[in-house]
């Protein structure tokens, strides 16, 4: 979200975002290949890393969010 608010092309925001996306999915390789082993600890400690990333995400992305800006094309 945040950064379609800072692009103006829909399809560079669309490529940005899924650069984004590529740390979890690193995450998600390592221990689907055993390279990471799978532990409550980790998993507590991932989830708990997601939610700080998603509280913080919405404040940087509410704050930085025009939606005048966004409904008049402007």
């Amino acid at each position: 979200m945040l950064i379609s608010t800072r692009v103006g092309d829909v399809r560079v925001a669309q490529q940005l975002g899924a650069v984004t996306s590529l740390p979890s999915l690193l995450v998600a390789y390592l221990i689907a290949f055993n390279a990471i082993y799978a532990t409550l600890i980790l998993a507590l400690g991932i989830g708990l890393l997601l939610l700080l990333l998603d509280v913080s995400g919405w404040r940087i992305v509410s704050a930085a969010l025009d939606s005048e800006r966004l409904i008049i094309g402007a």
